[in-house]
C-alpha cells in the first residue's frame, strides 16, 4: 500500500527546508552515521569515461563529514593505517589507492571505540575492503585490515554486515562477463545479478536462498539479529523482504515507481528510507554517459519513500522531481532534524530540514 504523507512539493523542500549544499564532496553514493558520534562516513564512486577523470569530478576517496558543522572532506590514503588481519581475511593485500573506488558501505556494531567499515571497491579489483574505525579521538581514524575478493560472475554494488556471524552479504546487479545479455535481461525485468553471503568460518560465498528471481539487486540491509533481509531490485522496480536462515524465505515484494537504489534505517529503527530514480532506464543511462563525457553533475529526478519494514507499506517522503543542483540521489539518512542526501554523480551533498517528520 502507498500513501502520501503530506502534500509537500519539491519546491517546499528547496525553499522551506533550509538547504545546505556541501560542495566539493564528489559522488558520495552511500554513507552512514558512525554509531554514537556526530561523524558520517561516505563513499566516492568512480566513474570511468574518456577524459572524465581529468575534467571536473574527482574520485578514489572515502569521505568524512562532521554532521554538527555540516562540513565534509576526502580521507586521503596516507591517513589510513595498514594492519592486515590475515586470520579473518586470508591472503589480503591492501588496495591500490591510486585507483581506489569506494561504492556501497556498511558498518558493524560498535565495540568500545571501534567499529568495522565494509566497502565495495571497484578500483583495481572488485572486492569488499574492510577497515576498523577508531572514534576515540578528535576525528575518526581508519585502519585497513583486509579484503574479500568478490566472485567474478558479479559486479558488486552494496554490502550488508551480518550481526549473527560477522560475515557479509553482497549484491551484484549484473554479470560483467556478459554485458549485452545482462542488459537485455535488465530491460525486461528478468532475473539478473545475484545476492551472495560470505561466511567468516568457511571463507566461502553462497547464494542467499530465495534471491534467485531478483532483477538487479541493489541496496540491501538487515535487522538487528540478521534474520530478515531487505533488498532493492533496480530493474525489478520493487523492494523485497526475505527471511534468512529459514526453510521458507517468505519472499515479499512491493512495487516502487522507478528504479530503487539504496536502503537506510531511520534513526529510531522504525522504518526504512529508500531512494528511487524516477526516470526511465534508457534516459538515466544517457544522462550518466553525458555526465561522464563532459565532467558535469547529473540532474535526473528522484524520489524518497519511507517503508514500513513489516508490511512494506510506503509513504512518499520527498516527491519525485528535480532538486536543483542535486540529482540522482541514491541514499538519505537522518541526523537530528536534518536529512542528508548523496548522489552517485554529483559535486555535492545536500542537507535539508525534515519538513515531513
Amino acid at each position: 500500500m502507498h500513501n502520501d504523507a503530506q502534500k509537500i512539493t519539491v519546491e517546499d523542500w528547496l525553499l522551506k527546508a533550509n538547504v545546505k549544499w556541501i560542495v566539493g564532496t564528489y559522488n558520495v553514493e552511500d554513507f552512514l552515521l558512525l554509531p554514537n558520534t556526530h561523524w558520517i562516513i561516505g563513499s566516492g564512486l568512480n566513474v570511468y569515461a574518456a577524459g572524465f577523470k581529468d575534467q571536473v569530478l574527482t574520485q578514489q576517496y572515502l569521505h568524512l563529514f562532521d554532521a554538527d558543522a555540516e562540513t565534509g572532506r576526502r580521507i586521503m590514503p596516507e591517513e589510513i593505517a595498514i594492519k592486515a588481519d590475515l586470520d579473518t581475511y586470508p591472503g589480503s593485500t591492501p588496495p591500490d589507492w591510486s585507483v581506489f573506488g569506494p561504492h556501497g558501505l556498511d558498518l558493524s556494531t560498535r565495540e568500545g571505540d571501534i567499529v568495522k567499515l565494509f566497502v565495495v571497491n571497484h578500483g583495481g579489483r572488485d572486492a569488499v575492503e574492510v577497515f576498523e574505525i577508531n572514534v576515540a579521538g578528535d576525528e575518526p581514524k581508519l585502519t585497513w585490515v583486509g579484503n574479500l575478493t568478490v566472485p567474478e560472475d558479479g559486479w558488486p554494488d552494496a554490502v550488508c554486515w551480518l550481526p549473527d556471524t560477522g560475515g557479509v552479504i553482497v549484491t551484484a546487479m549484473t554479470d560483467p562477463r556478459d554485458p549485452i545479455g545482462q542488459t537485455k535481461k535488465q530491460l525486461t525485468g528478468k532475473p539478473v545479478g545475484w545476492v551472495k553471503e560470505w561466511n567468516p568460518k568457511t571463507k566461502e560465498w553462497t547464494v542467499l536462498p530465495g534471491t534467485e528471481s531478483l532483477s538487479s539487486p541493489n541496496g540491501i540491509t538487515t535487522n538487528k539479529d540478521g534474520s530478515k533481509i531487505w533488498i532493492n531490485e533496480s530493474t525489478g522496480a520493487c523492494v523485497t523482504r526475505i527471511n534468512r536462515n529459514s526453510d521458507d524465505p517468505g519472499l515479499i515484494r512491493v512495487s516502487l515507481p522507478g528504479s530503487p537504489d539504496n536502503l537506510r534505517w531511520s534513526a529510531d529503527g522504525k522504518f526504512l528510507y529508500t531512494c528511487v530514480h524516477t526516470i526511465d532506464g534508457g534516459s538515466f543511462e544517457y544522462a550518466q554517459i553525458h555526465s561522464a563525457k563532459w565532467g558535469v553533475p547529473i540532474h535526473t529526478p528522484f524520489a524518497v519513500f519511507k517503508l514500513d519494514p513489516d508490511n512494506l507499506d510506503t509513504i512518499t517522503f520527498m516527491p519525485a522531481g528535480n532538486y536543483g543542483p542535486l540529482g540522482a540521489t541514491c541514499t538519505v539518512i537522518e541526523y537530528g532534524n536534518r536529512i542528508w542526501a548523496g548522489s552517485c554523480m554529483s559535486d555535492r551533498m545536500g542537507v535539508f530540514d525534515n519538513i515531513v517528520g
